[in-house]
């Protein structure tokens, strides 16, 4: 059990697994490029959470199973000593305002996350998302906030993207990677240039795809991982300054 005063990274994980094990290694490659982690006890000590859970399907529907669910998820990690957390699924922060709130621990919220990484400067952009985060607009305040223009996936090409995350869920990653064939035919056509990731499965469906010779994509997975880590070292940072 860490102190209440030791920095520790708690991640929810399970919406989907595999989105949390993707935020997980690029944790430690961030560690290791950023901060010179070398041997085991220069990484950041992590504690990952995995529970899948159900509760928020593609007609939309909020769930306060999948709510009840997530806070409790939260509770625990507060409880474990987490002092950051993060929450591998961009759908889940529909209910972020309903997170327990304790002191010293902060929970990272990713889609301003993502958003504050790009600005007006943005050209061409084209937002992948699950039905779900289209449906009920999650990124769309968010991209407003930091003046960034977007377009999102015509009608008739979103199933793609829903069976693409499905097949990731299901660890069917090659075929994710084929399965986006389509989609990315239509944004050379429409002349995007930069590919918003709007569900932290699809990284690794683009990995498949080898998205990033083409398109600037824009990853919520590495974006998680990154702040994840900063606030991490920054904490440990401040205990020696103060210590």
């Amino acid at each position: 059990m860490h102190t209440s005063h030791t920095p520790l990274i708690g991640l929810i994980s399970g919406v989907g697994p595999l989105a949390g094990a993707d935020v997980y290694h690029k944790m430690l490659a961030y560690a290791a490029t950023a901060y010179d982690a070398r041997e085991d006890n220069e990484y950041p000590d992590i504690l990952l959470l995995n529970h899948g859970i159900s509760g928020v399907d593609n007609t939309a529907q909020l769930s306060e199973h999948f709510m009840n669910e997530l806070v409790s998820m939260t509770s625990r990690l507060q409880s474990a000593g987490a002092t950051i957390i993060g929450i591998a699924c961009n759908t889940a922060h529909i209910y972020y305002d309903n997170l327990p709130q304790k002191t010293g621990s902060a929970t990272i919220h990713l889609l301003d996350a993502v958003a504050a990484e790009l600005d007006s400067s943005t050209d061409r952009a084209l937002l992948l998302s699950s039905s779900t985060t289209k449906k009920l607009a999650l990124y769309d305040r968010y991209l407003q906030i930091h003046a960034v223009e977007y377009q999102i996936l015509p009608a008739g090409l979103q199933s793609i993207i829903d069976t693409v995350i499905q097949h990731v869920m299901a660890y069917q990653l090659p075929d994710s990677g084929h399965l986006l064939d389509t989609v990315l035919s239509y944004a050379l056509t429409k002349g995007y240039t930069t590919i918003i990731a709007g569900c932290t499965e699809l990284p690794l469906a683009f990995a498949q795809a080898k998205l990033s010779e083409r398109f600037t994509v824009v990853d919520p997975n590495a974006i998680l991982a990154h702040h994840l880590v900063d606030a991490y070292y920054q904490s440990c940072a401040a205990m020696e300054t103060t210590g």
